[in-house]
């Protein structure tokens, strides 16, 4: 009986212990196949990531291949075709749709899916590396960011790629980047809008704009800043006017050519899946410089930013999108 009673406690003792046990290896189990599948989803990520790396760059040989032998029509660029007919001198006649300088978007067929390419010429675009001041105050201010604040970003933006260490009214060299104990002015253009966080001031004011919206107004380019009106896409034109119509007349810059100017601009697009199983974007944008009597490089070009975006009105643009005739 003494036996039996010991028996039972010893077994009410190690019982608790069993269960407790059972449950961390349950918990150890669970949280194992939850990075399993995480880890799983990455991957999947990582190669969709890639075949969008190989879609992207199949479809800028194609669109630039279509440019690059298209004539620049009003507003756009057209494929055409010489006609010489009997006693007459040649002529060329239109075939195929006009490409459109104004945010126009083709899709592009690859092997990896679908791209979605727009067109916009660079002259149609706020240039960040020849800025003008009213203009950027504008772009600035449809943003919610005040004159004066817009002002001392401007000068700060001008110290770091001029290639001199004199400061500007609100502008800033190495002395205040020390102070600060961040790195000092670049004193080159910018490479890419990744730069733009590294100039004082420009971390928190990019925290209150829509990067998204920011970088399709602003251009890298250093060739034009916002010259031709003609150019402008309709969202362009809807932001600056939104300030403008506070005061002064930005549009009274704006040329009135309506043709392509050397630089423009396209934009990639693919759809993806994140790991919450919602819809997102990844966008490329590029701007490319015609060269001059250069065959082996009939184009520079320089990155303006890749990464992967929220955007709900992609679908339906990209239903809008008509297909580009590459063959």
């Amino acid at each position: 009986m003494t036996y039996n009673n010991k028996h039972s406690h010893s077994s009410g003792f190690v019982l608790p212990y069993v269960l407790v046990a059972i449950a961390l290896l349950a918990a150890i189990t669970l949280f194992t196949a939850q990075n399993l599948s995480r880890g799983t989803d990455s991957l999947v990520q990582l190669e969709r990531s890639r075949q969008i790396d190989l879609a992207f760059h199949a479809a800028e040989t194609e669109a630039l291949l279509w440019l690059l032998t298209a004539q620049p029509r009003e507003a756009g660029y057209q494929k055409v075709r010489d006609i010489t007919r009997r006693n007459q001198l040649t002529t060329t006649e239109a075939i195929g749709e006009k490409w459109g300088l104004k945010g126009d978007m083709r899709r592009i067929a690859t092997a990896y899916g679908p791209v979605f390419v727009s067109l916009q010429d660079v002259s149609g675009l706020l240039s960040l590396r020849i800025p003008d001041e009213p203009l950027f105050k504008d772009l600035m201010g449809g943003f919610g960011i005040p004159p004066s604040d817009a002002g001392r970003l401007l000068a700060r933006l001008q110290d770091y790629i001029d290639p001199d260490s004199r400061r500007r009214f609100q502008g800033a060299e190495a002395v205040q980047y020390r102070q600060r104990g961040l790195p000092p002015p670049t004193n080159t253009h910018l490479r890419s809008l990744s730069e733009l966080p590294r100039i004082l001031d420009w971390p928190e004011a990019l925290a209150r704009i829509d990067m998204a919206k920011f970088e399709r107004f602003v251009s890298l380019s250093d060739r034009t800043t916002a010259t031709s009106q003609a150019n402008l896409s309709p969202e362009i034109a809807v932001h600056i006017n939104a300030r403008a119509a506070l005061g002064r007349q930005s549009t009274e810059l704006f040329s009135d050519d309506i043709f392509p100017s050397p630089v423009f601009r396209l934009t990639f697009e693919a759809p993806m899946t994140n790991e919450k199983g919602q819809s997102i974007i990844r966008r490329r944008l590029i701007e490319y410089t015609r060269t001059v009597n250069l065959i082996a490089e009939p184009v520079k070009k320089v990155w303006i930013s890749d990464r992967t975006v929220l955007d709900s009105s992609a679908p339906a643009r990209f239903n809008r999108a008509a297909t580009l005739e590459t063959g």
